[in-house]
């Protein structure tokens, strides 16, 4: 998957190719439509000493929306076909 990403140790964004996630109990896969930067995107990259733990690539976006891809069963029988549209 197509990614931007942030890396704490370069302070720097960038777009890259990530493998696509797998679902883990009550996670679903959104093949994202549309994203949006917010400034709480930005301030979490401002922020990363709050973070010690934040991966190389750390992936923004809070704000999505799209398609259910994948779950797993345990996340409360959606249907694979549902739209989702996440908000914060």
């Amino acid at each position: 998957m197509i990614a931007l990403t942030f890396d704490p140790a370069s302070d720097a964004f960038a777009i890259r190719d990530l493998p696509v996630p797998t679902p883990g109990p009550g996670d679903v896969l959104v093949k994202v439509a549309a994203c949006g930067l917010n400034p709480v995107d930005v301030k979490i990259a401002r922020w990363k000493t709050m973070a010690p733990d934040m991966a190389a690539d750390w992936t923004p976006g809070l704000d999505v929306s799209g398609e259910i891809a994948l779950f797993q069963i345990s996340f409360y029988g959606f249907l694979q076909e549902c739209l989702v549209k996440m908000q914060d």
